[in-house]
């Protein structure tokens, strides 16, 4: 099935992969990280990120930006926050740290590092699990740059 979504001003044209699988070699897992990713859902339905998704884009200098089209001050770059990222591939183990909140929004909190575990990573969809309070629950993002 495949669908059309605007948002950020980037389009995704794709179809929706469930259990996406790891393939190829490691440094193809980090290197396919690299885009732009818009939150599609919880494995675990979660309406308080229904209305207004997050998008993350991750850069290849090891940079990232968080884009929300809801809670953004400027509307024609809607970034609400930005910092460094680092990938362990023997871990899969993701790590965002020098969080700057250039919004009235923290993604996942204001903990600095925010740690997670990517599960799996393809061309079209990753699956992300960021731990918060001890938990852990998996986000399911769709790629939005057709990297």
């Amino acid at each position: 099935m495949s669908r059309l979504i605007l948002v950020c001003g980037l389009v995704l044209i794709g179809s929706l992969m469930v259990d996406a699988e790891v393939s190829g070699e490691e440094g193809s897992f980090e290197k396919n990280l690299l885009g732009t990713w818009l939150f599609e859902r919880l494995e675990k339905h979660d309406a308080r990120m229904e209305g207004c998704p997050p998008a993350i884009r991750f850069d290849a200098g090891g940079s990232y930006v968080i884009f929300s089209d809801c809670y953004a001050d400027d509307l024609e770059y809607p970034v609400v926050e930005k910092g460094s990222w680092h990938f362990d591939p023997d871990s899969h183990k993701l790590t965002m740290v020098g969080r700057e909140f250039v919004a009235d929004y923290q993604f996942h909190g204001d903990d600095d590092p925010l740690i997670g575990k990517v599960k799996s990573v393809s061309d079209e969809q990753m699956t992300i699990c960021f731990f918060r309070d001890e938990s852990c629950e998996n986000e399911v993002y769709a790629r939005t740059d057709g990297e």
